[in-house]
């Protein structure tokens, strides 16, 4: 029996099927391995089956194996070093002309270039700890500032660094005259990210000009025009001073508000006061007795002005969330989204209704908008009255005759 139908056979005993797919990759699985465990931990990631089979499994197979497949599986790496390493000492220059034959270079030449690999390796490392010193030394306020001028003193580093770097005609030559091998670069995966990390800045720096550009700018920013203006303000004295009587009248709306205020405070404290000397004290004389109650009917009304509000029943549209320099704010943006309806009475002020107080009141608005039938009055039966004298006399005894 051969391996492809030792391995149906078992597959169908494990799962209960079997395909040729199937069977060529655990054919190929178990070549690949170099023991019958790596196998079996292969195989139960791939097969639902008890452990015990599949490890006997594993082993039969391993096994039946034969040795070629064993043996080109483990020696499949080295052949695939050994060409690598051929590649590698087989490649040209591209960049000569002149077809010449391959000359190795001298000892000496190999040692210079890995001296000067070494030392550029040396310089990028001290140039890394220089730059993290600098970053450990700055404040932790200006963080996203730090980074990004790193970042750009960075680029800017390695610029200068390619620029001063001699070309590849202008390096040292051989004994023989001919240019010497192009230096590698220390690290390729190194060149790679880095040429990565300025591939995404400038794609991001690509979107944020498309947004941009794209973006239509809703609310203008006054702030810019109003520092100008107040420093247009400052350098003339002219203009200051035209601006002066308005700059007074505004200040003294500020401070009349705030002294209304104060003075509705204390007529509050001087009518309690009065009202409780009114009572107690019998001995008031009329004059007395007026002014208290004009302060207290002042009071009243200074009051009442304090409650007249611009309150309009229906819908209003809510205040804007977006400030005046363009940006949302949070605040008033959750107090948009949040925010309760509040009842309020023909002043102004919040009402505090209950919800089984507002369905006693909608009941009672339903039941006096029906149709009320009027209580009617009971009537006497009357007859009509006729007056003899206008009354018809009907002659039924005459007949007229006819023509």
């Amino acid at each position: 029996m051969d391996v492809r139908t030792f391995i149906s056979d078992n597959l169908i005993k494990l799962v209960g099927g079997s395909e040729s797919m199937i069977v060529d990759f655990v054919q190929q699985t178990a070549a690949s391995v170099k023991n019958p465990d790596q196998l079996h931990d292969k195989l139960q990631a791939m097969i639902d089956a008890d452990d015990k089979d599949l490890r006997t499994f594993s082993h039969q197979l391993f096994a039946r194996l034969p040795k070629s497949d064993k043996s080109s599986s483990s020696s499949r790496p080295k052949d695939a070093s050994t060409k690598d390493s051929k590649k590698r000492y087989a490649l040209l220059d591209m960049n000569v002309e002149d077809e010449q034959p391959m000359s190795a270079p001298p000892p000496s030449t190999r040692r210079r270039d890995r001296t000067e690999d070494k030392k550029d390796r040396l310089d990028r490392h001290d140039r890394r700890d220089r730059h993290t010193k600098r970053l450990r030394r700055r404040d932790d306020g200006d963080f996203d500032d730090r980074w990004g001028d790193e970042e750009y003193q960075e680029e800017d580093d390695e610029a200068k660094e390619e620029q001063s770097r001699p070309s590849a005609s202008k390096r040292a030559k051989l004994d023989n005259g001919s240019a010497s091998p192009r230096r590698r670069s220390a690290s390729p995966e190194e060149d790679e990210e880095e040429r990565d990390r300025k591939e995404r800045i400038a794609f991001e720096k690509r979107l944020r000009e498309k947004d941009e550009r794209g973006t239509k700018k809703i609310v203008e920013d006054r702030s810019k025009h109003d520092s100008a203006s107040r420093r247009a303000l400052a350098d003339d004295p002219k203009q200051r001073k035209a601006q002066l009587d308005d700059i007074r009248l505004r200040s003294r709306q500020e401070y009349l508000k705030k002294r209304e205020a104060q003075e509705l405070a204390l007529l509050r404290k001087q009518v309690a006061e009065e009202q409780m000397e009114l009572r107690e004290n019998p001995l008031l004389t009329a004059q007395e007795k007026a002014e208290f109650e004009k302060n207290k009917r002042t009071l009243e009304i200074a009051e009442e002005r304090l409650r007249i509000d611009d309150h309009l029943e229906g819908y209003a549209l809510p205040d804007d969330y977006i400030t005046e320099k363009g940006k949302i704010s949070r605040k008033a943006k959750s107090d948009a989204l949040n925010s309760r309806h509040v009842d309020r009475d023909e002043y102004g002020r919040e009402r505090f209704v209950t919800e089984h107080e507002e369905w006693e009141n909608e009941q009672l608005a339903k039941t006096k908008a029906q149709i009320m039938v009027t209580e009617r009055v009971n009537e006497a039966d009357y007859e009509y009255v006729f007056d003899q004298d206008q009354q018809i006399q009907w002659m039924t005894d005459r007949v007229m005759s006819g023509s």
